[in-house]
């Protein structure tokens, strides 16, 4: 094999291995790198991208390349808190410690999520941390990492030295919300329109799929109407039979007798 052959090779079998990656990615199964996956979305730890404030990690996960839709990190479960803490991030060991952004700011006194879910309403309020209820300027979350431990605390939204942040983009809406569809349908996933939708059998419709559709009501009674149909048509030609028969059964005694 020679050179160009051997380079035509390699390079058609990198396409195909970005072409699977890129459909991997559109059905929710893969990340783009250096992002890591976990129950339905992309995670990347923006260790070597730094940010001086809250709200400029917040933008650059709004803006990061070949990467749509992410943000600040919003953690909903103990099973995400924990894949953050020790596949993500890492634990750490000895007097090593980091701390980094996360989707948390208190808004009008109460700590909500990028998604505006209050703090209080997940899991994870377990791990919050306040040791500085009396720092008006501590108005921004940051998940704090050192050894054997990991909580969520608040801290300045401006600072003079760097800090690296975590932005997630989910990219299987349907991972958490397929029960949603109920028994009668399927949840689709709607990544131009960066959301999902149920898809119903074809009796049902409905944001659930918990009604009746009207094709499949039409249907149903089209079926009735045609059952109805077919059973008094088969009782008047009963009863013509019998009218037939018992003339027949007249007309014979009578030639009998």
């Amino acid at each position: 094999m020679n050179y160009f052959t051997l380079v035509k090779k390699r390079s058609y079998e990198a396409f195909q291995l970005l072409k699977e990656a890129k459909e991997n990615v559109k059905h929710g199964i893969q990340c783009l790198p250096p992002s890591k996956y976990f129950a339905g979305s992309c995670y990347t730890y923006m260790k070597t991208l730094p940010a001086s404030s809250w709200e400029r990690a917040h933008n650059n996960c709004l803006s990061l390349p070949m990467i749509k839709d992410a943000n600040l990190l919003a953690i909903e479960s103990i099973d995400e808190y924990e894949f953050i803490e020790r596949e993500l991030i890492g634990l750490k060991s000895g007097s090593e410690s980091v701390s980094v952004y996360i989707g948390l700011r208190k808004i009008n006194n109460t700590w909500l999520w990028s998604n505006n879910i209050p703090l209080k309403e997940t899991p994870v309020y377990r791990f919050w941390v306040d040791n500085n209820r009396d720092i008006l300027a501590y108005d921004c979350g940051i998940l704090w990492l050192a050894r054997n431990t990991s909580v969520i605390t608040p801290a300045p939204c401006v600072e003079q030295a760097l800090r690296p942040y975590v932005c997630k983009q989910t990219i299987d809406r349907c991972y958490n919300h397929s029960s949603n569809c109920g028994k009668y349908g399927k949840c689709i996933n709607l990544p131009s329109m960066n959301s999902r939708k149920c898809q119903c059998r074809f009796f049902y419709t409905g944001d659930q799929c918990e009604k009746w559709s009207s094709h499949g009501l039409q249907v149903i009674i089209g079926c009735v109407i045609i059952v109805i149909a077919f059973i008094a048509s088969y009782i008047l030609n009963f009863d013509r039979s019998e009218d037939s028969w018992s003339f027949r059964k007249s007309t014979y005694e009578q030639y009998q007798m």
